[in-house]
């Protein structure tokens, strides 16, 4: 651990905060409850950025990883917390280059990923996490990806404020939409908002399905069972995609499910799981594994029977579920990840998503720079194989 205090942003009179550096396992067991109890009170509030899914992600996903969360602490009182990690990649050119990255950035879809911070010191944390970084900390890494990260997040609006005013350099490589449901108060009001072919379309199907069979929306709550339940979802979602692609996909799957498998039991305990299955005279048809959390419900996975295609169990299973949650009084949808053509019948509003890299110095992004220009040179003109035979002699392994 060190530790570093570091001026604030906007008042140089204030008494700065300190930074401490976590890279202790049994430490980070330690802050589940003032981790979460933070998180609550932050703008960046969401199921993404829990100490469960934080922690889980690191447990499965920690190979060649060093844990790297930053503390920020003002008489003895946490105010903030970057959930970082280090770890080698050569994602920006050829060598090996040493990366902060944000808990979850990584293998599973971790969304609204973020600086955890009270509401209202965004400008002295922000301040004293890349003090920390860049003067404390400079020698350990050479970019900061941040991944995921709302674009109107009132941090992202600081990093850049602060990398500006000391002239770091940053970059957005990427955005991209999220569409969402702002939940009306009722299901007819919500129904309204859909056009009309889409409106009846809906309807059809459900009463299409209501003729012939008893459906019924099934909701898995009891703890004891749910990884059974859950490994049904899975059983159905390797169905769906045998028959669409030819092939289950499994290979480097086993971490991943892992990490699901411990995430539903957790969430459960915590009422943060949502899953459903929409069931046919006791014929499961279609499921969805769901997260709910703070007002919000997160569409975080869907999968049907492909025999029962043609009564679009999906669609009829997600019209039931927005009943539900409506009758529930949630505030929002949110589809997450991915603009498909289908979610965007369902839902008319959106939020970005930036993913930005953030160099350690000018010449670190300069040389890198040189090298991803020579490795899109080097693909013209040499065959793939022999292209990753020069790689693995000149630079695996350079840091």
């Amino acid at each position: 651990m060190s530790t570093e205090s570091s001026p604030p942003l906007e008042n140089p009179k204030m008494t700065p905060p300190l930074t401490r550096i976590v890279n202790d396992e049994a430490e980070f067991c330690e802050l589940r409850d003032p981790w979460n109890h933070l998180l609550k009170t932050s703008t960046a509030d969401t199921v993404y950025l829990t100490w469960e899914w934080s922690h889980t992600w690191w447990e499965i996903f920690k190979e060649e990883k060093e844990l790297f969360i930053i503390l920020v602490e003002e008489g003895g009182r946490l105010i903030g917390i970057a959930p970082f990690y280090l770890s080698k990649s050569r994602f920006f050119g050829l060598r090996n280059l040493r990366h902060v990255e944000l808990l979850g950035s990584t293998d599973v879809c971790s969304e609204y990923l973020d600086l955890i911070i009270l509401k209202g010191r965004e400008p002295e944390v922000v301040c004293a996490v890349l003090n920390c970084l860049y003067r404390k900390q400079y020698r350990k890494w050479d970019v900061l990806n941040i991944v995921s990260m709302l674009e109107d997040s009132p941090n992202w609006q600081w990093i850049k404020g602060y990398l500006r005013l000391h002239g770091h350099d940053y970059g957005v490589y990427d955005s991209r939409e999220h569409l969402y449901i702002q939940l009306p108060d009722t299901m007819d009001e919500y129904m309204q908002m859909l056009d009309g072919k889409m409106r009846e379309g809906l309807r059809r199907k459900q009463k299409k399905l209501m003729r012939k069979y008893s459906i019924n929306l099934t909701k898995q709550a009891i703890c004891e069972d749910i990884v059974s339940h859950f490994v049904t979802f899975l059983d159905l979602h390797a169905k769906r995609w045998s028959v669409k692609e030819g092939v289950i996909h499994a290979k480097n799957r086993s971490k991943h499910l892992a990490f699901h498998k411990k995430i539903v039991n957790l969430f459960c305990d915590n009422g943060w799981l949502c899953l459903v299955f929409l069931k046919a005279n006791e014929q499961t048809l279609a499921g969805q594994y769901d997260f709910v959390y703070g007002g919000t419900l997160y569409y975080h996975s869907v999968a049907f029977d492909p025999d029962w295609a043609h009564y679009s169990p999906g669609s009829v299973l997600l019209l039931m579920v927005l009943e539900n949650a409506i009758e529930k009084k949630f505030s929002k949808f949110d589809f997450l990840r991915g603009m498909e053509d289908y979610k965007a019948h369902w839902a008319k509003t959106s939020c970005r998503l930036v993913d930005a890299v953030v160099w350690r110095s000018s010449a670190t992004r300069s040389v890198t720079n040189m090298e991803r220009k020579i490795r899109k040179s080097v693909k013209s003109f040499v065959p793939v194989e022999m292209g990753h035979k020069l790689y693995n002699r000149f630079f695996a392994g350079s840091s």
